[in-house]
């Protein structure tokens, strides 16, 4: 995934209960409560350098981490 904007779109069929964002040494950028939201969705994101970030989607069931590349 390549984001080029400050937003983050999310699709879950489970309710996500929060979003954590870690750079590529694991350092914490940004850490979202959310509550129980489902479906399509978008987080707003600061500003963030060009590079290699995890985004790890919290849900009920269990944890979900995807790699992006930010331009």
């Amino acid at each position: 995934t390549i984001l080029t904007s400050n937003i983050l779109q999310v699709v879950s069929e489970k309710e996500v209960t929060g979003i954590k964002i870690m750079d590529s040494n694991g350092r914490l950028v940004l850490a979202r409560q959310l509550n129980g939201q489902q479906g399509y969705f978008t987080v707003s994101l600061p500003v963030l350098s060009r590079g290699i970030y995890y985004v790890q989607v919290q849900t009920g069931s269990g944890n979900e981490t995807v790699k992006i590349m930010v331009e």
